[in-house]
């Protein structure tokens, strides 16, 4: 029987049956076989949309068949897993966000908006919940960030909404969504025309509805850190996460508040006219 994926649930793992799960555009299937684990995934960009499912298999069911996107992976065990679980996680790489328009904010201005990343699935098995492999639902393109010397740093681009309100269409089944607030105290005007949202210090946590939200976060500009922000990161789920329960903790855990480059002066410029 297909569900929805409950992320605090475990799952058998028989030698006659493969799990199968899809998020977004991630199918896989996780088969057991004597002294072995094999996973199998197929990524399809056509399914940004797809609700996230779990159900059994027949071991022989691919996915995709032949396809030569297919890739396979095979683990060895002295006795393999019998218990499976799955866990979402963030980027492993800061994430560049491009929104598709331009926003500027006047002095002593402020907002609140929302972007979203795709999540990595982390598959743990046995009963100490050992990671066997981390895949992305959606790989995000690369880009570099920062000087072009060891000063800057390799990340994911994405091209997407900066929303100054929540709304249901902005949500899709395989990202997480980050509440964003921009402030600029700076006495220039700024035009946000690429952020960096620095997942690797955020939580997951899920609500009810089986929606995943990270804490919201604190850019605060300032007039004597170009390209610099004030970084400070909630503690807890956001107000829009009703019932959030924490699913995955921070990949790079450290402080609540730090200095961080979040912006560029060429891509954040500092006046309209």
């Amino acid at each position: 029987m297909i569900e929805m994926i409950p992320w605090t649930a475990e799952y058998p793992l028989e030698l006659d049956r493969a799990l199968r799960v899809r998020l977004g555009p991630l199918e896989l299937r996780v088969s057991r076989r004597a002294r072995e684990l094999r996973v199998s995934s197929l990524s399809d960009p056509n399914q940004l949309a797809r609700a996230p499912e779990v159900d059994h298999v027949s071991p022989e069911d691919e996915p995709g068949g032949a396809s030569p996107k297919l890739n396979t992976w095979r683990f060895g065990f002295t006795e393999e897993p019998s218990r499976l679980r799955l866990a979402p996680a963030l980027a492993d790489r800061p994430v560049i966000i491009r929104p598709e328009e331009p926003l500027t904010l006047l002095p002593g201005e402020e907002v609140r908006a929302y972007v979203s990343s795709p999540v990595w699935l982390r598959l743990l098995v046995g009963e100490a919940r050992r990671l066997l492999l981390e895949l992305p639902s959606h790989r995000p393109s690369d880009t570099w960030f920062g000087p072009l010397d060891h000063q800057g740093q390799l990340c994911y681009a994405l091209a997407t909404h900066l929303s100054l309100t929540w709304a249901d269409r902005l949500w899709k089944p395989h990202r997480a969504i980050t509440p964003v607030v921009i402030v600029n105290s700076a006495q220039e005007p700024f035009t946000v025309a690429r952020l960096r949202v620095p997942v690797g210090q955020l939580s997951i946590y899920g609500t009810p509805d089986r929606r995943l939200w990270t804490e919201r976060i604190t850019l605060t500009r300032r007039d004597d850190a170009e390209g610099e922000a004030r970084v400070t990161v909630d503690g807890e789920p956001p107000r829009e996460a009703v019932g959030g329960e924490l699913l995955s903790p921070p990949r790079a855990p450290g402080g609540r508040s730090f200095n961080l480059r979040a912006f560029e002066g060429a891509l954040f410029g500092r006046s309209i006219a």
